[in-house]
Order: C-alpha cells, then structure tokens, then sequence
C-alpha cells in the first residue's frame, strides 16, 4: 500500500466513523429510541411513570452534539467501581492501557524509528515498489548498525509495558480486595457450589450426602440449597411477564378519555385484552407443568459453522461451547468463552493472515525446522503490516461505531414499531465481556508485534483506543446490564493477553535480526524474553492467587468485623434463599387461578 492508499483508507473509516456518531448522537435525542440507547437507564428508573425522567428531551434534538464523549472522559475510576463492578473497570483499564502504552510508543515510533527507516539508504538490489515500506524496517539494508537503534527501543517497549502491566496488576489486585472487603456479606461469600454428589442409597436423595457430609467435616456449615437448570421455565417466565404487562396497559387504556380509548381501539394495540389474558393462564399453567425438580438439557454450539462463519459470530459460538463444556456460572461461561475467542482470533485473524503464500507448506516446514520458526514469522510479519494497518482501521472505526449505534438493534426497533405498535420495554442485555476482551486483547498483540516493525500503526492504535474507551463506558453507562461482578476475575486473562503479546513481539524481533543479519542484536533479544517470561512467573506467584481464592487477610478481616458487628453466623440464611431461583417461587396467577403455589416446593 502506497501512501496515497493509506490515506485514502483513514479517510474512509474516518469519514464513516464521523457519520456514524453524528447520526448516534442524534438518533440517542429522540425520546422513541431510548429502549435501544438508553435501555440501561429505563430499566433502572422504572419505579417512575414510563421513565419519562430520563428522556433526552428538550433543546437541540435535532443537532449532533459529542457531549456524550465528554461525560465518558469524566467518569472516574471509582464511580465506574461503584456503578458497574469490578469486571467493568477491568475492561475500562484495558483501554487505559492501551492508550498509555501506545501513546509512548508512537513518540517513540514517529520521532525515533520512522526517521531511522526512512533515512536509510534502503535496498539496492531491489526495487521499492511500496512507498510505505520507507518507514517501516524493510528499509534497512542488512547488517545496518541502525538495526541497534531497533533493539534499543525494543527493550525500551518491552520494559515500558513490563511496567505498565505490574503497575495494572498491583492496582486490580488491592481493588479487588477492597472490594471483597466492602462487599463482605454478599451471598457468594458465604457458600460454595458442590457439583457431582452421589445419589443417598437409602433415602434417594441428593441432599442427605451433602447434608452429612458437610456437617460432618465444617462447623460452621448451615444448610444446603439444590440449584437447577431452569432451561424453558426462564422463557416462559419472560412471555408470562410481558402478557402481565400488556393487560396491565390495556387495563389502564380503559380508565382514560374516550379520544383516547377510540385512538387504541383503531390501532393495532387493540388486541382482546380477554385473548391475552387467556394466552397467560395457558402459559402459567406450562410453567406449572414444568416446575421435576425437570432439569433442562445443557445443549451447546457446535464448532463446524465457526471456521466458515463471520467474525462477529464467533464469540456467540464459543459462549456456547463453553455451556457445553459444562460451565455452570455465567460469568465462568463468559471468562471460558472470552479465552477460546482470543484464542480463535490470534490463529484465524493474525497468524493466517500473515502465512500467506502456501499455508501447508510453511506450517510443515516450520514443525520440521523448529529454529526456522523466529525467522519465518519475522519475514511474514513484515509482509503484512499494510494489510494490518487497514484492519485496525476498520475494526476501531467502522466496528465502534456500529457498537455505539446499534444499527441491528435500531432497525428491529423500527420494524417493531411501526408494526406490531410502540413499546416502552427496554432491550436490555448484559455486557459482552467475551465479545469486547478478545477483540481489544487482538488489537493490543498488533499493536506489540508491529510497534518496532511499522511505527505508523502506533498513532492509528491510539485513536482506536480512544474511541473505544468512550464507546464503551457509553454503553456501560446507558445500554448494558452489569449482570454479574467476579471481582475482577477477567484481569489475569488480560494481563495473559499482553504477556503473550510482548514475547511475540519478542520473538518477531528476534528472527528480524537474523533476517538482517545483526546476529548480535539477535542474541541480545534473548535474556530479554527471558526476563519477560520470568516477570510473568513472578505475577503468578505474586498476584495471581488473590484472583482464584479468597486471600486470607481479606477473610479474618471481614470476620472481626462482622463480630465487631454483632452479626452471627446463624443469621446468615439470607445465604441460602438468595439462590432460589425465581421459577421455584409462587407465580402471580390470574385471581381466579386455582393455584398459586409451584408444584414442587424449594428444599
């Protein structure tokens, strides 16, 4: 790609990028949109009368405005901590992060490697067709000393992020013991999830193996609770729920004027309000019938549409696969998926799209000549640092502002409307952790890979960082449910991300040497990926056991306050009835149900 090329793309996305959040920023004023972008909002506001409080009424409805890019730089780290947990502002630092890093390395890259590449007197035997090839290492001949100006910013990266990833990593780990602390008596505190206990041969129970095991071996053991799949009962539930809803505003439609009892009676609002009614006796009688103990069957996506489908599905198949694996918890199903994503990505985005050429024969060669590897990936990597260029360009502009604007959702909305009729429910769904982590973990490993190889991605990654920053904490604010907090369980992930994202840059630079033949410069790449590799063993030992346990500080210091409290270990059965699930509870049946309790009662 030429320069022109270049910059003909960056205007493009660019050029989209601003259209696309112009029209955001209008269409988010107009008060029949905010069950799409205010969702969050209405949902908790809806105490209030339709939630008519939150609605973006008023002057300059009909002017784009970025204040919303504003209100995001604003928010604090604390307030997100309090608004929306500690897995928010996990992915919020990974922003963070991304800015900080790649804000140095771009001085360093347009000030330091830019003009080293472009000054060089370049490669006589062959012609430079690719203008951008001036600024990037290609353009320095072999056994050029300039190549030591590589390895010193190579080492001063690999320190800098080094750094940065200590300095993240200490920063989440006394926040999330902070957090455990402040949030001591919440339910998951107090209990624990025993999967697999064998049938009692007496009794033909469940509960009496765990009944006595538990009392046998833990004092402070209080009871148990059976939890259950609850499978087609949720679906059921949720249609029961809008039905109850939609005879609860034709119900109000009755008592009001006659102009406007004549306007809902010509319109398509006006259903039988005695056919819904009997639409929900049928459907809580189904619920009735599905209340054995009946656990549902864990099905999951297989993986033979993932090769062939688009991008944008993968994470939704790989949250599948981890439900069939057998991960119970939501958030252990999103943290699964949210690996296997990034996992996915770094083959089929960055490593097949740099083997170009014939893919077999250079996979085979590589597992015959294993030293080749380093070598190999260097003259790939600096084979396609064009094609990189565009991608991050594409997936931060045109990918954020589609996420910002919601276009699927916007449409279905308008469909909606102007069909079936206008309704004030809000579309409201949780955060995609395992859809946003891998994709912005991926633009950190470009990022790393091409920092010393193409200097003139670093600038483009941080207006990708940027933009998603405020995209994104716009979307926690106004859009997302926060469905569930792992206190910060998502971070070794990241922190995992970025460690294999510096020994990949490591590990590039390393075989580029050879392939410029600096074979010092080469051999000095290697203690350095030694210390990396050691500083990430030392995060292991370090920080990492405050994420998978409960540290032992923050336990003996919750239970002297709770002493200090006065608060008893019997009076925890708050512990135990907060995971009844909600279909084992008494429905609210019509009044002239004959019952309204569930068919089996709760252990």
């Amino acid at each position: 790609m030429d320069a022109e090329g270049l910059l003909a793309s960056a205007a493009i996305n660019l050029g989209m990028a601003l259209v696309a959040l112009s029209l955001f920023s209008l269409l988010k004023k107009q008060p029949g949109n905010a069950p799409v972008y205010l969702a969050r909002r209405m949902a908790a506001a809806a105490g209030d009368r339709g939630g008519c409080g939150i609605l973006p009424l008023g002057h300059g409805r009909l002017t784009p405005s970025f204040r919303w890019i504003r209100a995001a730089s604003r928010l604090s780290d604390d307030d997100l901590l309090r608004r929306h947990g500690l897995d928010a502002l996990a992915v919020v630092r990974l922003f963070k992060f991304g800015i900080k890093c790649f804000t140095v390395c771009s001085i360093v890259g347009l000030f330091i490697l830019a003009p080293t590449n472009y000054c060089c007197e370049g490669l006589q035997d062959t012609p430079r067709s690719n203008s951008m090839e001036l600024f990037t290492v290609s353009n320095v001949p072999r056994g050029s000393n300039r190549l030591w100006v590589h390895f010193a910013c190579l080492c001063f990266i690999s320190f800098y992020v080094v750094y940065l990833l200590h300095k993240e990593y200490k920063e989440m780990s006394s926040r999330r013991i902070a957090h455990l602390k402040y949030h001591r008596k919440r339910p998951d505190q107090f209990t624990i999830l025993v999967r697999g206990i064998p049938l009692c041969p007496d009794h033909g129970a469940y509960g009496c193996c765990a009944d006595h095991f538990f009392s046998k071996h833990y004092r402070t053991y209080q009871s148990y609770h059976m939890v259950h799949d609850i499978g087609n009962i949720e679906a059921l539930q949720k249609l029961a729920s809008s039905l109850e809803e939609k005879i609860k505003r034709k119900r109000d439609n009755r008592r009001c004027g006659f102009l406007k009892w004549m306007w809902f009676k010509l319109t398509l609002e006006a259903v039988d309000s005695h056919k819904l009614e009997e639409k929900l006796k049928d459907v809580h009688q189904s619920i009735r019938l599905l209340q054995p103990g009946l656990n549902s069957v864990i099905t999951g996506y297989l993986p033979s549409m993932i090769l062939n489908g688009f991008i944008y599905l993968i994470p939704f198949a790989m949250l599948g696969m981890a439900s069939f694996e057998g991960c119970i918890a939501k958030s252990r199903k999103e943290i699964k998926a949210c690996n296997m994503v990034f996992y996915f990505l770094l083959g089929n985005v960055f490593f097949l799209s740099i083997l170009s050429g014939s893919l077999l024969h250079q996979i085979g060669e590589s597992f015959t000549h294993p030293k080749d590897i380093p070598s190999r990936l260097a003259r790939a990597v600096s084979a396609q640092s064009d094609f990189f260029i565009t991608y991050i360009l594409t997936d931060g502009m045109s990918g954020f502002s589609l996420e910002v604007l919601q276009f699927g959702l916007l449409t279905w909305h308008f469909f909606r409307t102007h069909s079936i009729g206008h309704s004030e429910q809000p579309y409201l769904y949780g955060f995609p952790y395992y859809r946003v982590v891998p994709t912005v973990s991926l633009a950190v490993l470009i990022g790393m890979v091409y920092a010393v190889v193409a200097p003139l991605l670093l600038p483009i990654l941080v207006i990708y960082f940027l933009l998603g920053y405020a995209v994104y904490i716009n979307q926690m604010e106004d859009v997302y449910e926060i469905t569930y907090d792992t206190c910060g369980q998502y971070w070794p992930n990241i922190h995992h991300h970025i460690f294999l994202s510096v020994t990949l840059m490591q590990t590039t630079m390393l075989g580029l040497f050879g392939l410029k033949s600096k074979p010092g410069a080469s051999f000095a790449t290697v203690p350095l990926l030694v210390l990396t590799i050691l500083f990430n063993e030392y995060c292991k030992v370090r920080f990492r056991p405050t994420f998978l346990h409960r540290p032992v500080q923050v336990a003996k210091e919750n239970d002297d306050l709770n002493e200090a409290e006065g608060m008893r270990v019997g009076d925890l059965h708050h512990a135990i009835s907060a995971y009844k699930p909600p279909w084992m509870r008494p429905t609210n049946f019509p009044p002239d149900s004959s019952s309204v309790q569930p068919l089996i009662r709760s252990v």
